[in-house]
């Protein structure tokens, strides 16, 4: 092995891990009780960077304990050198803090936007906090040298405060910041007075237009009611409920699963639910004026079919119109359809259902003043082959996309879709 000098404590890791001999060549085997962290402050100590004084005292020890007679057996003594070390010690930052700041002025070649940043020193005692960091926001999500970055939101601010006082540490928190989490902290005291919702079935914090809408369109808020209100919390911008769990027990299984949807995108499984059910759940739900998507996936006349065999039951048939025609050719079949179940009537604002193509979505309807508020479809994709229906259909707060064959996205994972399965 090529003999180089040893006169630090720096030289006997840098030794001991061969960096300065072929592995093949080093007649040292490192100890199990030690080894990782050897090989850590080794890699350390090789890429330039200083031991803290505690490093050296820990290495120290382990060179007396385990390593020095093994030196002596190749001919080196490190009595001396372990004593020795390459440079100064390494002084190391053990501060804590929460602040506003340019990101640049920490990280350079950085953004000139202020951002949350959050420092402390690195401990295995902190994973969990690093941790429970990095799932606050993990979009807006940096790091740079046991400091952690963040959009500067209200919620941020607030989840970050919280986990650092779970940190017993003297933490130095900015004025500015702590000023938006004791803010945070009384908003949420009084949520009732901000947060949009309904409170003891009276809506509450929403603009009085809106209130005389809700009003036009519901009535009173009551028990009876108040699951409707629930179900289009994302179309009215409703964010609180009291016990909103109980709000939907007594819908069928199916409707209490649409109600409770995260986002506006429901996949509804056709192996599990019938097509009874669903329009069993629209009609609980009380979702019309609705608009029905035939799709190229199942012939028109089958879909046709499918949907009108069970809401002429519950619609009336004037309050309901196919908007478009297929070549007669090929589709005399459908075209007898819609004229033999008078699905020719004229759209108006009444018209609770509309089945629209897929491929096309009629100028007609707007000018018509139609404005469906939810969309059905035989589909297990969750855009159409026309954009504009595309668009309809992301303007509504209810999307049911029926089929038996999952989407991609259901089957290779949908996590922050906003699409619910069921």
């Amino acid at each position: 092995m090529k003999k180089t000098p040893v006169i630090t404590i720096e030289d006997c890791l840098e030794h001991l891990l061969g960096y300065h001999a072929k592995v093949e060549d080093l007649p040292y085997d490192l100890h199990e009780d030690n080894a990782k962290v050897i090989r850590s402050v080794a890699r350390q100590v090789y890429k330039g960077k200083a031991l803290t004084e505690k490093q050296f005292h820990m290495c120290n020890k382990i060179m007396k304990d385990y390593y020095i007679t093994e030196f002596h057996k190749n001919g080196i003594d490190i009595t001396e050198a372990i004593e020795c070390t390459r440079e100064p010690y390494r002084k190391v930052d053990r501060s804590f803090w929460i602040k506003l700041v340019k990101q640049k002025d920490i990280v350079s070649n950085s953004t000139d936007e202020k951002r949350l940043a959050i420092r402390f020193p690195f401990n295995r005692k902190m994973i969990d906090s690093i941790d429970r960091l990095k799932r606050v926001a993990p979009e807006s999500y940096a790091y740079h040298e046991h400091t952690h970055f963040f959009e500067p939101c209200e919620r941020t601010i607030t989840r970050v405060v919280e986990i650092a006082n779970q940190v017993n540490a003297e933490w130095d928190i900015s004025a500015e910041v702590m000023q938006v989490y004791n803010d945070c902290l009384v908003y949420e005291k009084e949520r009732a007075n901000h947060i949009p919702g309904v409170y003891n079935l009276e809506v509450r914090n929403i603009p009085q237009r809106t209130k005389e809408f809700l009003y036009s369109e519901f009535g009173d808020v009551t028990k009876d009611n108040v699951h409707l209100l629930y179900d289009r919390r994302l179309r009215y911008g409703l964010h609180h409920f009291d016990n909103k769990e109980s709000l939907t027990k007594h819908l069928s299984p199916l409707a209490d699963g649409v109600a409770n949807r995260k986002g506006k995108y429901v996949e509804i499984d056709a192996t599990k639910w019938t097509s009874a059910q669903v329009v069993d759940s629209l009609v609980q739900l009380n979702r019309f004026p609705l608009m029905v998507v035939i799709t190229k996936e199942v012939s028109a006349i089958d879909q046709l079919k499918q949907w009108h065999d069970l809401f002429k039951c519950v619609i009336a048939k004037e309050k309901m119109s196919c908007v478009f025609r297929l070549d007669t050719q090929n589709h005399s079949e459908f075209n007898q359809y819609v004229k033999d179940q008078r699905l020719n009537n004229r759209v108006t604002p009444e018209t609770e259902i509309v089945y629209v193509l897929e491929t096309k979505y009629p100028n007609t309807l707007s000018k018509a003043g139609w404005s469906p508020i939810a969309s059905l479809g035989v589909s297990h994709s969750q855009r159409y082959n026309s954009t504009k229906v595309s668009l309809a259909v992301e303007d509504m707060d209810l999307s049911i996309f029926y089929s038996s064959q999952p989407s991609i996205i259901n089957k290779y994972g949908k996590l922050g879709t906003g699409i619910d399965s069921i």
